[in-house]
């Protein structure tokens, strides 16, 4: 996740996940079931090819990114 470590920013061990999604304007209902773990990755770009514009957009994803992972943390934080 261009290098964002969500093994330290939310859980350090896998977790059980069931999902359940329901859409009724189009009669579906999904529920998915498995496990997270947690792992740390990054995404270098060869800097002969990567511009400026290039760099800010993956700036504002990994700060969108941090964003969202600090809100699965309080939601975790506050379900538990």
């Amino acid at each position: 996740m261009l290098g964002l470590s969500l093994k330290s920013l939310l859980f350090d061990d896998s977790i059980p996940v069931d999902i359940h999604l329901e859409i009724p304007a189009h009669d579906v209902s999904v529920t998915l079931t498995g496990s997270v773990a947690p792992v740390v990755n990054s995404l270098s770009a060869p800097t002969d090819l990567i511009q400026d514009s290039d760099i800010a957009s993956f700036v504002q994803l990994r700060q969108t990114l941090e964003q969202i992972a600090r809100l699965v943390q309080s939601t975790l934080n506050a379900i538990q």
